[in-house]
């Protein structure tokens, strides 16, 4: 069996950089992932950031736990026109089983304040796969031009993604 080692990190990147080419705007960007921010809960990602739990709010029927985060410092995981963007925002997990119901993701735009890019995912949990899905996407992002380009996604009809082999000898 032939084996070969493939960078994965780097392969996200060129995947992320070919989707790119098909933005919309003068934004260009590689956030299309509703998942992203979820990394940033990884065990890996967190000495990254710092987190604060900053209270409770009612998302649709849950009690949702807001947790704040920041990144703490350069290199950082978004770069914006090659040049390290530190990532904040806020998360709201839910109270009674810790799944995570909102994300937002801030960029601020290098050596600013400014707010470079912006986006919101909810989640739901899917009945038929019994697991929690992204159900919406707002994304919001400030181009150098002045311009601001806010777009919305929304995913629907989940499916699981399953395989078999038959070997049959000759």
């Amino acid at each position: 069996m032939k084996t070969t080692n493939i960078d994965a990190v780097a392969y996200i990147r060129e995947l992320q950089e070919e989707n790119a080419r098909f933005n919309l705007g003068p934004v260009i960007r590689t956030l299309g992932d509703p998942t992203f921010t979820l990394r940033f809960l990884a065990h890996s990602s967190q000495t990254r950031f710092t987190f604060n739990r900053v209270g409770t709010e009612r998302i649709r029927t849950a009690t949702a736990t807001t947790i704040r985060y920041k990144e703490r410092e350069p290199p950082t995981v978004v770069k914006l026109d090659g040049q390290d963007a530190l990532s904040s925002g806020t998360m709201w997990i839910d109270a009674a089983d810790g799944s995570v119901i909102r994300t937002n993701l801030r960029l601020r735009k290098p050596n600013s304040n400014e707010i470079a890019a912006s986006v919101t995912v909810d989640f739901q949990q899917d009945r038929q796969l019994q697991v929690w899905v992204p159900y919406r996407m707002t994304e919001q992002y400030f181009a150098r031009s002045g311009q601001t380009l806010i777009g919305s996604a929304s995913y629907t009809n989940f499916r699981k993604f399953d395989t078999s082999v038959r070997v049959s000898v000759p």
